[in-house]
């Protein structure tokens, strides 16, 4: 995929959608961040990159989002992001990762939120804890390259790691 967004920005690699309220928004790796789809006084579809600033002055390039509590929570080097498109406002997630930075993110159908990246978590609806879910093998010392919800079993998701593609069932 190649193209140009707003002011030149020449885009290459991947883009994602991310489902929110709102305009639509969008992940690309190249250049890596945020990105949300506006229209200008012709009608013309175009990618603007949209800036993650928390209050404390940090940036953040968000690798993976999800919808949450009305906004997005965005996946980052450091930590985790909570961000509302509306007000543009982002702040530090609450959520206690169990790790340096997060690259991966999903829900699963029991509206659990699992994050990736040397290893495997899943958060239960209301929980400030993750439990670790990749020790066991093949999934152990694994790092994680992709999340995604099984659209058939919702305590399940699909991993895709180093060691291939698993379907990965935790019980409520």
């Amino acid at each position: 995929m190649g193209g140009t967004a707003q002011d030149g920005w020449k885009i290459s690699g991947t883009m994602r959608v991310v489902s929110a309220s709102g305009p639509p928004w969008f992940l690309l790796q190249e250049p890596a961040g945020l990105w949300r789809l506006s229209y200008d006084s012709e009608g013309q579809a175009r990618l603007e990159p949209v800036e993650v600033k928390t209050e404390d002055g940090n940036t953040y390039d968000a690798f993976d989002a999800v919808s949450w509590s009305g906004g997005l929570l965005l996946s980052t080097f450091r930590e985790l992001v909570e961000f509302d498109p509306v007000s543009g406002k982002a702040m530090k997630s609450s959520l206690r990762i169990p790790t340096q930075g997060v690259q991966r993110l999903a829900l699963d159908g029991l509206g659990r939120l699992w994050i990736g990246d040397d290893g495997l978590w899943v958060f239960s609806p209301g929980s400030q804890e993750a439990r670790r879910v990749d020790n066991v093998l093949p999934l152990e010392n694994n790092y994680i390259l992709a999340i995604g919800r099984d659209p058939k079993r919702p305590d399940t998701v699909l991993v895709y790691g180093r060691s291939g593609l698993l379907s990965i069932t935790v019980p409520q």
